[in-house]
């Protein structure tokens, strides 16, 4: 075997191992770049429901002030009325 036949061979295989390690990095930088979106839209997801939520707990509070305040008045309420 000459030594001219073994450069091509050799010039194929570091093409082929620079075409992986590239293939690698840009999964890897992918991936980071979705991973970091999805983390972003958990943490907006996360305190949309925490605000739904204290919003709920004030509504129930708000509601129940304003059936004992007219439980108060002798307004009749809700089920009272046949609702």
């Amino acid at each position: 075997m000459e030594k001219n036949d073994t450069l091509p061979a050799r010039l194929g295989t570091a093409l082929l191992l620079l075409r992986i390690a590239s293939a690698v990095a840009f999964l890897y930088h992918g991936s980071a770049i979705l991973f970091r979106r999805n983390l972003a839209n958990a943490a907006y997801a996360y305190n949309v429901v925490q605000r739904l939520t204290e919003r709920m707990t004030h509504a129930k509070t708000d509601a129940r002030e304003i059936e004992e305040k007219l439980t108060q008045l002798k307004i009749p309420t809700g089920a009272a009325r046949g609702l």
